[in-house]
């Protein structure tokens, strides 16, 4: 900016009175932030379980070796630092120390049976290194179906798949390698100096874990039909729930736009909008007022300040200024806000929460009357506002009327009437010119403007020249501003605002039923905009929630080399999934595309319980009674099960707590994996192992 202002005269100055950069730098500082407080929330969490300096050490390392190992990820791919990928970074911190706390915590468990600490060291790797291995490509493997998602869906989120995987990948090399190498070197020492009461209640939670569960045995089948059930109230959720694109952003920008108004020039739309400005008056949390006027229209800009220093959000505000507007008579002004950062997903350009192609082989007068039927219905409405279509009929112009018969007598075609006017009013660009082979664009226009037809002349082949005012007349009228077209039909686009506290899908639905009872059936209408960033959007990351289970089913299936061990373990997702929907709704969220990214990630998550227990059970199963060996491996991995649980959950707290800037989208994939998280290892720690049972030990039964 100063550079800038050195450029110009004295008497210009420049103030910079928006800087839309802001919000960006913003945004990346709290993802920023979100990152420091997971590191310290997971620090926490891990000390609590381990309560030593040394041994907490140990899993931490894999933080900043896995969010390096991302980095070359994302430099191999060529993608960039965004807020996406540092999302996923905050995501990254609770579960790239998941595999190293496993293996620190099964080597303990050899190390307090006796065994010399590089015995145990080895032994505990070995023993853990199928699980550390499965878990990996398993939640790796969750994002791989976002290679096959074109649009812009898989565009955004290629590069937070990415980053994610990237750091999953080092994180299970670091566990397998690095952290036996520290616990041998460092848990040589180390004994439990503080909070040894934190062990004597672990103990005693394991013991009535064990009663409990040995119990639930006994009830297997009844498991089954929880689980059945889990899936069917999952299934229920998914369809009721709200859905949106993507959760609105207050980005710190409102305004008010007035589209030409038929008949009124630039002065005209000066005046309208000082109306406008008098309507809204002075906004205490804005920063600046701008006023643009235009041949597009009129607009009025407000960028706001920081949502830490104002009292109102964008949201709010948008409301009472709309109030205003409506006051203004005569006027058909659109309020707006900037609530989306998604490029390819923003809202439509008229500004409506549900838009509507209209098409047709129709007249466009016809199809204006048919569009303007709808309008009304849809005001009538308790659930519509501000409905509006883009075609304009009324603007005014002349028609120039003739007499065929006069101009043969004179010698004068009509292309020289056309022409000449074209000229003298708006200037003629058909006239050719080209040299040394370059062709050059030419806009003849007459030296003077005239006021009428008299004033302009034609010369006819007789060489004699004809005033035009004698042969033709200026009729006045009103023609179409634009034409438009869709699908090579005449068409045209009709937008609509939701009331607050109407879902998109139920204003979907009330619009698609009016257009099919009032529109004829040769009419054609489709969606567009934001509810076609939606519709595609859902149908983009239903087919990734299916293609990720296949995914995991496939890679576990050769791992385990079953077919029933990896949908016993798949059958931990509806648990999980049950849960973070169930946090959607109390929370009153929506289904988007972040709490969707959310759930296949609770996908891979939840899995890794399952596998924990299934590999367990499979090794204890080979000396012992499937039941005994089932209790047994479930008691075993409670403790790690609940460390890794804890570190995933309190990793995304600071994602749940964001505020300022960008603070929407990270609360929506943090409620939904807190919850799903919570809930989904609750259930999985009780339902899992019985429905295991029930289902080896019916397979076991048709074998034998």
């Amino acid at each position: 900016l100063h550079h800038i202002q050195e450029t110009l005269p004295t008497s210009i100055k420049m103030n910079l009175v928006s800087d839309q950069a802001a919000f960006v730098r913003q945004s990346i500082k709290n993802v920023e932030k979100s990152i420091l407080e997971a590191v310290i929330c997971v620090i926490v969490v891990i000390f609590f379980f381990l309560r030593n300096f040394w041994a907490t050490f140990i899993p931490l390392v894999a933080i900043p070796l896995s969010l390096v190992g991302s980095f070359l990820f994302l430099k191999i791919f060529g993608f960039s630092i965004n807020i996406l990928t540092l999302l996923a970074m905050v995501l990254a911190i609770g579960l790239v120390v998941d595999d190293a706390i496993v293996v620190l915590e099964n080597i303990q468990r050899y190390k307090d049976k006796g065994l010399d600490i590089k015995e145990a060291a080895r032994r505990g790797a070995k023993e853990i290194r199928f699980s550390i291995i499965a878990m990996t490509f398993t939640l790796t493997s969750v994002y791989a179906p976002f290679a096959f998602i074109r649009g812009a869906i898989g565009d955004l989120f290629i590069e937070f798949a990415v980053a994610l995987s990237g750091s999953v990948i080092i994180s299970g090399f670091v566990a397998l390698s690095l952290s036996p190498f520290l616990c041998a070197k460092v848990l040589k020492s180390t004994n439990k100096t503080m909070g040894s009461f934190i062990d004597r209640w672990l103990e005693t939670l394991t013991e009535k874990y064990r009663r409990i569960l040995s119990a639930l045995c006994e009830h297997s089948k009844v498991s089954c039909l929880v689980l059945l059930g889990a899936l069917g109230l999952m299934v229920c959720l998914m369809i009721t729930l709200p859905r949106e694109t993507a959760p609105k952003e207050d980005r710190s920008a409102i305004g008010v736009w007035i589209p030409p108004i038929p008949g009124k020039d630039i002065n005209g739309m000066e005046e309208k909008m000082n109306q406008v400005e008098t309507a809204v008056g002075p906004i205490k949390d804005a920063q600046h007022d701008l006023f643009f006027v235009g041949n597009w229209g009129a607009s009025l800009w407000f960028p706001l300040k920081d949502q830490e220093d104002r009292d109102s959000s964008a949201q709010k505000l948008v409301e009472t200024i709309r109030s205003s507007v409506k006051k203004v008579p005569s006027l058909d002004a659109l309020v707006w806000s900037h609530d989306s950062g998604l490029p390819g997903l923003e809202e439509n350009e008229g500004g409506g929460n549900v838009s509507i192609i209209i098409s047709t082989t129709d007249s466009y007068a016809k199809l204006f009357e048919s569009a303007e039927k709808l309008r009304q219905l849809l005001d009538a409405q308790p659930i519509f506002e501000n409905t509006k279509h883009d075609l304009k009929l009324d603007t005014p112009g002349y028609r120039i009327d003739f007499d065929p018969n006069i101009l043969s007598k004179l010698a004068i075609m009509p292309a020289h009437i056309a022409q000449t006017v074209s000229v003298f009013f708006s200037g003629d660009q058909t006239l050719p010119f080209s040299k040394e082979g370059v062709r050059y664009l030419l806009t003849v226009i007459g030296k003077q403007s005239p006021w009428n037809l008299n004033e302009l002349y034609i010369t006819n082949k007789f060489g004699h020249p004809v005033s035009l005012g004698t042969i033709a007349s200026l009729v006045p009228t009103s023609d179409p501003d634009k034409l438009y077209h869709h699908n090579q039909m005449r068409s045209l686009t009709l937008t609509t605002d939701l009331k607050k506290g109407v879902t998109p899908e139920k204003g979907m639905k009330v619009l698609w039923t009016l257009a099919k009872e009032t529109l004829p059936n040769t009419y054609k209408y489709e969606w567009t905009g934001s509810i076609k960033a939606l519709l595609s959007s859902s149908g983009a990351m239903s087919l990734m929630f299916i293609l990720s289970i296949i995914f995991i089913y496939a890679i576990l299936a050769i791992q385990f080399e079953s077919f029933i061990d990896p949908l016993i373990i798949l059958g931990t997702v509806p648990l999980g999934c049950l849960g973070g929907l169930v946090a959607i709704w109390v929370t009153g969220g929506s289904l988007n595309i972040y709490s969707q990214i959310g759930l296949i990630t609770l996908v891979g998550l939840i899995s890794k319980h399952g596998i924990l227990v299934v590999e367990f059970v499979n090794q204890l199963q080979k000396d012992r009674p499937l039941k005994e060996a089932l209790i047994d491996a479930a008691a075993l991995r409670l403790r790690p099960i609940l460390m890794t649980t804890g570190a995933m959950v309190f990793g995304a707290i600071p994602l749940v707590m964001s505020t300022g800037a960008g603070h929407e989208p990270q609360q929506s994939l943090g409620v939904i994996l807190v919850g799903g998280l919570s809930v989904g290892t609750l259930f999985t720690l009780f339902l899992l192992p019985t429905v295991c049972l029930w289902t080896k030990g019916r397979l076991k039964v048709k074998i034998d």
